[in-house]
């Protein structure tokens, strides 16, 4: 339905809205609320609507933001405030929304990021804050968010990040890695060009993948705790 214009108001008593509701019905303006009642969005609920230019609200009792929800809602501006209650994002959630700026806050209860959510969200452009509770982070998941600033701190608890999870990251300047990690994926941290210092590796870590690192050429040494500095 892509003839509808001017703002998409949703009533109060709405408890959920099911997948694909509102695809591809582009015409949409303004800002997205969605009413504080609503506990589930469906897989592609809103994909391809690609009109909204303000903000997007998200109501508190949400605990899941299912696959491809707001993929390819490239017109949203302002920051993304995840609800605190937040346990899962799951794959293309935010794939190419573009206009989203500020810091990027994970919700604490959130465990995995599934593949391609942010993918090419350049306009973030503060600081990236993942959970400590976080085990996985999927391919793809910040490919060329290009915004990133300051430190990426990897928390203690991830064991696995997918493979071109943070490539063209270029705005991140150092990178903390955490006890656990088990596996760095195909071109992971590829062309994160602005990282500098030390990157150590922990003792748990068994594989990175090709090109895990290529182009960080400002990074002053990759330490291994296996060897002796």
């Amino acid at each position: 339905c892509m003839g509808f214009t001017g703002a998409l108001k949703l009533p109060a008593g709405l408890t959920s809205i099911e997948e694909y509701t509102f695809s591809n019905c582009s015409g949409f303006t303004g800002d997205l609320t969605i009413s504080d009642k609503i506990t589930t969005i469906g897989k592609y609920a809103f994909y391809n609507c690609s009109g909204f230019n303000g903000s997007l609200k998200l109501p508190d009792g949400l605990t899941t933001i299912d696959e491809a929800t707001f993929w390819n809602c490239e017109g949203f501006t302002g920051s993304l405030d995840l609800p605190a209650g937040l346990t899962g994002i799951e794959g293309y959630a935010f794939s190419h929304c573009l206009g989203f700026t500020g810091d990027l806050t994970i919700p604490d209860k959130v465990t995995t990021i599934g593949e391609y959510v942010f993918w090419e969200c350049s306009g973030f452009n503060g600081s990236l804050k993942l959970p400590a509770g976080l085990t996985a982070i999927g391919e793809f998941a910040f490919y060329g968010c290009t915004g990133f600033t300051g430190s990426l701190n990897l928390p203690a608890g991830l064991t696995t990040i997918g493979k071109d999870a943070f490539e063209n990251c270029t705005g991140f300047t150092e990178l903390v890695i955490g006890t656990n990690l088990t596996s760095i994926g195909e071109a992971a941290f590829k062309s994160c060009g602005n990282i500098s210092g030390k990157v150590i590796f922990p003792i748990s870590l068994s594989n990175i993948g090709k090109q895990g690192f290529a182009g960080c050429n400002k990074v002053e040494a990759f330490r291994f705790p296996h060897t002796t500095p």
